[in-house]
């Protein structure tokens, strides 16, 4: 955008465990609330959904992230107190291709 990169992310794959996680969701700050990190978070699982293999995506999250994967179909699976740092929780979320 503007001729800069303003966002990237990631995809990991684990076919034996037919799942596929979401990765590195970054969106520089002065191009946040456009859309673009819902636009990139389709797309990968979009590209996700395209391999047979896969039936189930994850995201690893935090209750700063929570709502906005909530918004975008992912469902809660657990939480997990202080699992990146002090107060920083871990949101495991997940959704079915």
């Amino acid at each position: 955008m503007d001729d800069l990169i303003v966002g990237s992310g990631g995809i990991n794959y684990f076919p034996a465990e037919k799942t596929a996680r979401l990765s590195w969701d970054i969106i520089h700050p002065d191009y946040q609330n456009r859309g673009l990190g819902k636009m990139l978070t389709q797309h990968r699982v979009g590209e996700i959904t395209q391999n047979p293999g896969i039936e189930k995506i994850r995201v690893p999250a935090s209750q700063l992230a929570y709502q906005f994967y909530k918004k975008v179909g992912f469902k809660l699976n657990t939480v997990e107190k202080n699992f990146w740092a002090e107060g920083i929780d871990l949101y495991d979320m997940s959704k079915s291709t």
